[in-house]
């Protein structure tokens, strides 16, 4: 959803996405989930543990926001969010460089002295402002200290340090994007197990998505998609400046996209898809690109087949399968 979070409008995002959860089986009467520790909430006694997660930071300007739980919600603010909110500020800003970030070191070392101070871009030529305060210091150091000619100034720029939660804040994006595409059509899949850890332990090293650099600060076209590399499929997202590649579906025994080298530029087929009120395969061009396995029915895949083509004028169609193709599909 876009624009202002409220309780009508977080209460309302959670009744709509309970009635396409109550499709994929039994035993989600008055239930939601939430897409990335996939927990159980009460629709109605459970209000106060879910909120509105925004898809890119709220910091850098980000206005569309999804379905999280609190805990969730709650532990990505503090990690990925603060850090790629940080990140994009910087990007969003033409003039922007890394000492405009908004945490900023406390300590600067001078002439291997270390001081407590600030370093930042001046507003007036561009040069670099030294602020040393003497409040901020033990009594007499400044005073004590020598600056002649030749200053050797050392400081560590925080935001560079967090490259890893930056990384899993495009993942999470990414993941969230492609929630607020399909529903639970996508949090149902097995394959995304590891995705959901590399988000859940913030830790991009995990055997689950890739995020690759895009030559340019913000691509025109940004959402899902599907990439092809070597003859695997794999689904992905444009974030910004990166492309964010997930798992093949857990019909396709493909190696993971941390163990592929794909190709620069990148051919991304961006996919026009929604959430319907039932659960649905969807195949590009006879690809797998999303299979729920985890429906609670027998057999736990869904009735319903969306296939799109990359050929133009070769419209999509959604089409109902028997048991014997969905036999054939997951095999």
């Amino acid at each position: 959803m876009k624009g202002k979070s409220t309780k009508h409008s977080r209460l309302k995002l959670a009744k709509y996405l309970n009635e396409h959860l109550c499709s994929f089986g039994n035993g989600f009467e008055n239930k939601v989930i939430c897409p990335t520790c996939v927990k159980e909430f009460d629709l109605n006694s459970g209000q106060r543990s879910f909120t509105a997660g925004h898809i890119l930071p709220e910091a850098s300007g980000g206005n569309e926001w999804t379905f999280l739980c609190k805990d969730c919600n709650s532990q990505f603010g503090e990690k990925q969010d603060k850090w790629l909110g940080e990140y994009l500020n910087i990007l969003n800003n033409p003039m922007g460089t890394l000492l405009d970030a908004k945490t900023k070191s406390r300590y600067i070392s001078i002439n291997d002295k270390t001081v407590n101070g600030s370093i930042s871009v001046s507003d007036v030529d561009g040069g670099i402002d030294i602020a040393l305060p003497i409040n901020r210091n033990p009594p007499g150091k400044l005073e004590s200290m020598k600056f002649g000619e030749n200053l050797e100034i050392n400081f560590e720029i925080p935001l560079t340090l967090h490259e890893n939660e930056i990384a899993v804040g495009y993942i999470t994006a990414a993941y969230l994007m492609w929630f607020n595409e399909i529903g639970y059509n996508w949090v149902f899949q097995s394959s995304l197990d590891n995705v959901r850890k590399q988000i859940l332990n913030c830790n991009r090293d995990i055997d689950g998505a890739k995020v690759i650099d895009l030559p340019t600060d913000k691509m025109e076209m940004q959402g899902v998609g599907v990439i092809i590399n070597s003859g695997t499929l794999y689904p992905c997202c444009v974030v910004v400046d990166k492309l964010v590649v997930f798992p093949t579906p857990p019909t396709v025994a493909s190696p993971t996209p941390k163990n592929v080298k794909f190709e620069s530029p990148c051919n991304i087929e961006f996919l026009n898809l929604a959430v319907l009120n039932f659960p649905y395969l969807t195949l590009f061009d006879g690809y797998h690109v999303v299979v729920p396995n985890r429906l609670r029915k027998c057999p736990p895949i869904p009735d319903k087949l969306f296939n799109i083509y990359s050929e133009q004028g070769k419209e999509a169609g959604l089409f109902s399968l028997v048991n014997e193709d969905m036999t054939n599909l997951t095999n």
